[in-house]
């Protein structure tokens, strides 16, 4: 279960990256139950939240340009 939900995070942060998704559009693209338990288990994984995720992902890459 350990490597299937990493492997579910992993996908999640791409989508984020798109900018495309809602989180809870991602949520439910990859079958989580509900927004609470993606994001519970997103941070368990990450340490951050998948909102936190993309706003840092934002700042670093406004810093790279």
């Amino acid at each position: 279960i350990e490597f299937r939900q990493k492997h579910r995070i992993e996908k999640a942060k791409q989508l984020l990256l798109l900018d495309t998704y809602s989180v809870g559009e991602i949520a439910d693209e990859l079958h989580f139950s509900d927004i609470y338990h993606f994001s519970k288990t997103f941070k368990k994984i990450t340490g951050i939240s998948p909102l936190s995720y993309l706003e840092k992902k934002k700042i670093n890459k406004g810093q790279e340009d």
